[in-house]
């Protein structure tokens, strides 16, 4: 059995359905997203994973950084965004 904190790719749309404690309302469209989106983001670098064994995880601690890499703002945040340098 796999460790708790890590999530396999294909568990990923069932986690952010229910991962509505992180997600602001906003973050409910995310509730549709397919496998295979989250497939292409990985392989887009756009979603932190790591795949072991021929299979793609993603870490539970990753989840509002996946939900904002796909969309959703997350949690309300102050401040204005910061930039990262050219």
């Amino acid at each position: 059995m796999g460790s708790p904190d890590r999530i396999p790719l294909s568990q990923l749309p069932r986690e952010l359905r229910s991962a509505a404690d992180i997600l602001d309302r906003e973050g409910k469209a995310l509730q549709g997203v397919k496998y295979r989106t989250l497939y292409g983001a990985v392989l887009d670098g756009m979603i932190p994973a790591e795949q072991h064994g021929g299979r793609w995880y993603v870490q539970r601690e990753d989840l509002p950084k996946i939900a904002q890499a796909l969309g959703a703002s997350g949690p309300a945040t102050r401040g204005r965004p910061v930039r990262e340098a050219a």
